[in-house]
C-alpha cells in the first residue's frame, strides 16, 4: 500500500468511528506530517483524494474540515444465517442470469450492474491506434517482427510469475476473451449431467453457460468477509459426485472479498485429495487494491489441479477481448478447441495484434496502477454514499478489489422487483437472485461503485436506496 493511501485509509476510519465528526476541522497538514511521519506532500496528496471523494472539503485560509455524514455503513456479521443459502441439493442451472441482464443491452442505462469498470479507465483511443496500423497492413505479404501469439503468452507467464506461479508461456492458452475460456474449461472437464460446485453468490455469466450445458449446479455459500468455509467445501465433495469446482478466491464477484491463503491452501489440498478440478476465475484480480495482486489457487497447484482463466477485458476495456488459460495436464485439449474455435469464426484476430503492440510500447503497469487507484477511491466514495443514501438496516460488504460491492436490504426489500423498477429509471440493477442457480439472496443486490461519481449518477444512486427502502410492489 502506498503512503498516501495509508493516510487516507487512517483519516477514512477516524471519520467513519465519529473520531472526526461533520463539520469539524481535520488537523493540518503539517500537523498530520508530523504525528504520521510522512512527508507534507504525501500528507497533501492524501488529502485531495479524500476531497475528490467528497469526505472533506476545503476552505480558503481555513483548512480542511469533514464533509460526508459519520455515519457507519453496517457491515455483514462474521457468521450469519439469514443471508445463506438454504437447500444445499443439487440443482439445475437457472435461466434467470440470462434474462435480466439480456436487458441491460437496450442501452442508455446506468450501468450500476456492469460486469466491468467504468469504461473511462480504459485506454480505448491508444489500442485504436494500434488497431488502425494493423488494419492498414493486413493485406502486406511480410511477416509481422513479432509474433503476437507469443508477446501475449509472455505477458501473462510474467504477471503470474510475480504473484508465485511458475508459469511457462508454453502452458498459457490465448482465447477470445474471458468467458470463451470460462467455455473451454468447462468443456475438457464437464459432460453433460456432471455436477459442478459454484460459490453463491456466483459469477452470474457462469450460471447461464453451466445451463446451456446441461450441468446440475451445486452451491457452496461464499460469505461476504471470508469467503467459503473449507470445512463445508470438503463436506460437499465428500457427500456428492462432484465433476469440477469453479471458484473466485481474489476480488471475488460480486463481493469484492479475497480469500486468506490459509483458506485457499486447505481449499486446494481438499480437492487434489478428491481428484476434483478446480477452475479457478481470476478475472479480477489485477484489481486488487493493495497493488500487486496475491498470489492465486494455482500458485498452491503441486498437482497440476486447477485451471486458472483471466481477461485483459478488465483492465484495457470490452474490446480487449483477449483471454487465457494456465493448465499444463489440459494444455493440448484447450489448444485444439481454441483452434477450432478460431478457424470456425473465421474472423481476424487484429485485436491480438494491437494489444501485443501496446504491451511492448507502452506501461502496462502504469495502466494498472491508474486502474486500481482509480477502482478504490470510487469504491470509497460509493460507500460513503451508501450510507448516507441508503436506509440504515442495510448491510454492505468491504471490497478489496474489483469493482463491485454487496448490498444486503431490508427484509422485505424485494431486490426482482426494485430491478424492474429501476429500468423505468434509467438504471440497470443486479438483483440478488441472478447470482443464484437456486435464486436466493431476494433482498441483495449487487453495485458497480466503479463509475465517475456526477452529481446525476449520485442522484441515481439515491434512487437505489429509495428503491431498498419501498415495500415491495409491481
Amino acid at each position: 500500500m502506498r503512503r498516501y493511501d495509508q493516510v487516507v485509509r487512517l483519516l477514512q476510519q477516524q471519520i467513519d468511528s465519529g473520531a472526526l465528526k461533520v463539520g469539524e476541522r481535520l488537523p493540518s497538514i503539517r500537523e498530520t506530517s508530523a504525528a504520521t511521519g510522512y512527508s507534507m506532500v504525501t500528507v497533501q496528496h492524501a488529502y485531495e483524494i479524500l476531497q475528490g471523494e467528497g469526505l472533506i472539503r476545503s476552505q480558503p485560509r481555513s483548512g480542511f474540515y469533514v464533509a460526508q455524514p459519520s455515519r457507519p455503513l453496517a457491515e455483514f456479521a462474521a457468521l450469519t444465517k439469514d443471508e445463506g443459502v438454504g437447500d444445499l441439493s443439487p440443482v439445475a442451472a437457472s435461466s434467470l442470469a440470462y434474462k435480466i441482464p439480456s436487458r441491460w443491452a437496450r442501452g442508455g442505462l446506468e450501468p450500476f450492474g456492469s460486469l466491468l469498470p467504468g469504461g473511462d479507465l480504459f485506454p480505448a483511443a491508444e489500442i485504436d491506434l494500434f488497431l488502425r496500423a494493423r488494419l492498414r497492413r493486413k493485406h502486406q505479404a511480410s511477416p509481422a517482427p513479432n509474433d503476437p501469439n507469443a508477446i501475449l503468452r509472455e505477458a501473462v507467464a510474467r504477471r503470474l510469475t510475480q504473484r508465485g506461479s511458475l508459469v511457462s508461456p508454453a502452458n498459457v492458452v490465448l482465447t477470445r476473451g474471458a468467458l470463451h475460456a470460462l467455455n473451454l474449461c468447462l468443456d475438457v472437464v464437464t459432460r453433460a449431467g456432471d455436477l459442478v460446485l459454484v460459490e453463491s453468490p456466483s459469477f452470474f455469466p457462469l450460471l447461464s453457460l453451466l445451463e446451456q450445458r446441461n450441468l446440475k449446479v451445486l452451491e457452496i455459500y461464499s460469505h461476504p468477509k471470508t469467503g467459503i468455509d473449507p470445512d463445508q467445501f470438503d463436506h460437499l465433495l465428500s457427500h456428492n459426485e462432484v465433476t469440477a469446482c469453479v471458484l473466485m478466491p481474489i476480488s471475488h464477484y460480486p463481493t469484492g472479498v479475497t480469500y486468506q491463503p490459509d483458506i485457499m491452501a486447505r481449499i486446494v489440498a481438499t480437492a487434489r485429495q478428491h481428484k476434483v478440478p478446480i477452475i479457478e476465475n481470476d478475472m479480477y484480480a489485477e484489481l486488487s487494491y493493495s497493488g500487486v495482486p496475491p498470489n492465486a489457487m494455482k500458485s498452491l497447484d503441486s498437482s497440476d489441479n486447477i485451471l486458472q482463466f483471466g481477461s485483459f477485458e478488465t483492465t484495457l476495456g470490452p474490446g480487449c477481448d483477449v483471454g487465457w488459460v494456465v493448465s499444463g495436464r489440459h494444455r493440448e485439449a484447450l489448444e485444439r478447441r481454441a483452434f477450432f474455435d478460431d478457424r470456425l469464426d473465421g474472423a481476424p484476430r487484429l485485436i491480438e495484434q494491437a494489444l501485443a503492440q501496446y504491451l511492448t510500447r507502452r506501461s502496462y503497469d502504469r495502466q494498472l496502477r491508474h486502474v486500481r487507484e482509480t477502482v478504490a477511491a470510487r469504491m470509497r466514495r460509493g460507500l460513503a454514499l451508501v450510507a448516507e443514501y441508503f436506509p440504515h438496516n442495510c448491510a454492505a460488504s468491504r471490497p478489496v478489489g474489483g469493482a463491485m460491492c454487496w448490498i444486503r436490504g431490508p427484509k422485505e426489500f424485494d431486490a426482482l422487483s426494485a430491478s424492474r423498477r429501476a429500468l423505468h429509471r434509467g438504471i440497470a440493477l443486479a438483483p440478488g437472485p441472478i447470482f443464484s442457480v437456486t435464486s436466493s439472496f431476494r433482498n441483495f443486490i449487487g453495485l458497480n461503485l466503479s463509475v465517475p461519481w456526477t452529481a446525476e449518477r449520485e442522484q441515481k444512486l439515491r434512487v437505489i436506496g429509495e428503491l431498498l427502502g419501498r415495500p415491495s410492489g409491481p
